[in-house]
């Protein structure tokens, strides 16, 4: 059995269709890596939502030596933590909305603590979303 070390690789989980095996085209489920983040402070532009991330983990994600395809979400929550999830029989909701980021492609930060992350505000994560995600990584 393997020993993970948590969060080595700057990635919090991987996400990949339900179906998996072979497609049509004989390709195999696509996969992503997913760091995962939170804020109760949300910095919008006119189209874009801004997240600082911290330096380490921008770096880590958007190194060339990653074999799945490194994505950013940030979850924008409510100020109070009370507020953030509601459960009942029916649902587990996670409020406010999240967001979505590629992060392959991209240069490796010289700065000192951050690197601003520029998401535009068409990126808003759902279950579409992420299906979007996933056939675009497959092409």
């Amino acid at each position: 059995m393997a020993q993970i070390e948590i969060d080595n690789d700057k990635i919090d989980f991987m996400v990949r269709p339900q179906k998996s095996g072979p497609n049509q085209q004989g390709l195999r489920a696509p996969v992503i890596d997913v760091q995962l983040k939170a804020t109760s402070s949300p910095n919008y532009s006119n189209s874009h939502f801004n997240f600082d991330l911290d330096v380490d983990s921008y770096n880590s994600l958007v190194g060339e030596d990653r074999h799945l395809p490194p994505f950013l979400f940030v979850v924008v929550v409510p100020t109070s933590q009370h507020d953030w999830i509601v459960a009942s029989e029916n649902e587990l909701a996670l409020r406010h909305q999240g967001f979505w980021f590629p992060m392959s492609g991209l240069q490796v930060s010289t700065n000192a603590k951050t690197e601003r992350v520029k998401i535009p505000l068409s990126n808003r994560l759902s279950p579409r979303a992420v299906a979007v995600i996933l056939d675009g990584v497959q092409r």
